[in-house]
Parts: structure tokens; C-alpha cells; sequence
């Protein structure tokens, strides 16, 4: 019997999906020792990670559902995750309806689903249960940032004047250049600047060579990307699970959307108070991404988030999860 994971990635989707559910997968794999692990994709470009945790890949076109159905029955799961915004309703409705034993990860309430265990790590309130059970089909459901896939143990926020600039795999509205160029300023002089460059982005480090507080990282592993954040006070960055990532180290963060998926939750991590929110990457004038970066940086306009970040209990989310959940043959 196997476990199946069917997860968007490549340049269109970045690496949101594929970070948020290996590391469960593999959290699964200790636990369901005999079990066989396979993820399909509908992009080869993280096949090397996936191959490298000893777990089956497969690359699929997911918008050829006849062809995806077959593969599934073919491997005939026990245990379905399922981490996509590109898998349709009617896919969904068949999927269920034959395999009962599935849960779907997501972090947005634009489309229904239909699951046995629903899992959305936003830092929902209680009004927003009745909204959930309308659109959301499943038995079980994991709400909230408790469940958010990841152990996370930092007491304390960092006062280190060390920023954190990282805007996922992509940056198609190159926000992070447009950032860098106020950042030359010596203003900005006594903050380290840590800039992670996705994978796919390019950015000519030669044109900040001069900003000795410039540090720039390609696309790290989750360790050292965790540990980076260990040591970060201030992160300037997307929405969407590096937001979610940051705020759980207790990061003061300024949000800037790069995504229509990252609206809602940064929409409710914004009503909670735990972000200051900048605007939309395709959008923002440079002189109000310059306002923002002086009204963060510069002038701390940002001691309410401070304060609602060290109320954040320290948790295990894999735990969380796996104690709701149940592999059955």
C-alpha cells in the first residue's frame, strides 16, 4: 500500500507547494515505516530534492484528468495528499468518491474540495468556520496556524538590526531589485540585508557590489533556511507560506502580495495584526515602496506587531497534524 502526493510546482506554481508538504511527507515516512512514498508533479524541477528524501517521483500533465485518474488506480493508494491550485472539480469529485482517505492541504478558499481531512494554516477567526464548512467538503478540519507544517520552538524576537529580503522561487514584478535600489541609501547603513535569490530569478549582485551590508544567498535547503531565520529581526517579503514561515519565528515582517493565492491569507494575518502590509507588487510606485521601507525600517512604526508576535505559542505542527489523521488499508 502506498501514500500519494499530487503537488503543483515548476516556475508558474514556485516552490510553496512542494516546501509545505515534503517536509510532512517525510515527517510521515518516520511514522509509516513500511509504507511506499510517491509524489507526482506536474513539473520535473524539484525531482532531484524528492529523489534525494527516497521518495518515488512521477511527472504528470494535471490537466489531463482521464490520464492522471489512470496513473492513480494504477498505483491504487491508501493515503492521498493532495497540494494544487490546478486539480478541477470534476478530478476532485472522482478522486473522492473512490479514494475516501485524503487530505488537502490549501491556503486559500477560492474553489471546493473534497477530503476527508481539510487542512488551511491561516490565522483564521471563529467567523470564518461556518464560511469554511460551506464550501468545503471533508470530515475533519484543520484550521489555523497550529497546523501549519513545521516545529517550531523561537521564544524570543531577535533585536540584531539583521533583515531578511526574500520573495519566493519567482520575482516577476522584480519588486526585490526595485527594493535593493532604496536600500543603497546610506540611511539604511546600520541594517545587515540578507537577499535570498529564488530559483527563478536572476539579480545582478555586481550593481550593489559597493553595499558591504548587502549578503546575498541562492535558494537554500529548509535547514539553513531556518536557521537564517533564527537570526533574522525584520523580514521584508511575499505573502504565502514564507510569510507564514517568518511570522511562526516571530519576524517583524513587511508584506508585499506577489500573487493573487497570497491575498487571502495575508488579508487575515493582516486583520490579526502580525504584518505591516505594503501593497501588490504589480502595482506599488517606487516612492511609496520607499515610504514603506523608511516607515519600517526607519522610523518603527511596527510595536503593536511586535507585541502580538511574542503572544505566538511555540508548537509542533507536524504533531498537530498527524495526531488527527489516520492510514487505513
Amino acid at each position: 500500500m502506498s501514500v500519494l502526493s499530487l503537488i503543483s510546482s515548476g516556475k508558474k506554481n514556485g516552490s510553496g507547494h512542494i516546501g509545505r508538504s515534503l517536509p510532512l511527507i517525510n515527517y510521515m515516512k518516520k511514522k509509516w515505516k513500511n509504507k511506499k512514498f510517491i509524489i507526482i508533479s506536474n513539473s520535473s524541477d524539484f525531482k532531484v530534492e524528492v529523489e534525494r528524501e527516497k521518495i518515488d517521483f512521477k511527472k504528470v500533465n494535471f490537466s489531463k484528468t482521464k490520464s492522471l485518474i489512470n496513473q492513480i488506480h494504477n498505483l491504487n493508494p491508501s493515503f492521498i495528499i493532495l497540494d494544487s491550485y490546478e486539480l478541477n472539480n470534476i478530478f476532485l469529485k472522482q478522486l473522492y468518491r473512490k479514494y475516501k482517505n485524503i487530505l488537502v492541504i490549501d491556503d486559500h478558499l477560492k474553489r471546493k474540495q473534497f477530503c476527508k481531512y481539510y487542512l488551511n494554516y491561516n490565522f483564521f477567526s471563529s467567523s470564518y468556520l461556518k464560511k469554511i464548512k460551506k464550501k468545503i467538503t471533508a470530515k475533519k478540519y484543520l484550521l489555523g496556524h497550529k497546523y501549519f507544517l513545521g516545529n517550531f520552538k523561537k521564544k524570543n524576537i531577535t533585536q540584531n538590526n539583521n533583515v531578511l529580503i526574500f520573495f519566493g522561487s519567482n520575482d516577476n514584478h522584480k519588486i526585490t531589485f526595485k527594493i535593493l535600489k532604496i536600500l543603497k541609501s546610506s540611511k539604511f547603513s546600520k541594517f545587515k540585508f540578507y537577499i535570498i535569490i529564488g530559483k527563478y530569478f536572476f539579480i545582478n549582485k555586481k550593481k550593489f557590489k559597493k553595499n558591504e551590508n548587502f549578503i546575498f544567498k541562492e535558494t537554500l535547503n529548509k535547514t539553513n533556511y531556518f536557521n537564517l531565520l533564527n537570526k533574522m529581526q525584520f523580514a521584508i517579503g511575499a505573502g504565502g507560506v514564507s510569510m507564514i514561515e517568518r511570522i511562526l519565528f516571530k519576524i517583524t515582517n513587511l508584506i508585499f502580495v506577489t500573487a493573487d493565492n497570497q491575498k487571502f491569507g495575508v488579508k487575515l494575518a493582516k486583520q490579526k495584526k502580525l504584518i505591516s502590509y505594503a501593497g501588490n507588487s504589480s502595482s506599488i510606485k517606487l516612492n511609496k515602496i520607499n515610504e514603506h521601507l523608511e516607515n519600517f525600517l526607519i522610523k518603527k512604526k511596527y510595536n503593536k506587531l511586535k507585541n502580538n508576535l511574542e503572544k505566538l505559542d511555540n508548537f509542533d505542527g507536524f504533531l498537530n497534524v498527524f495526531k488527527e489523521i489516520k492510514y487505513e488499508k
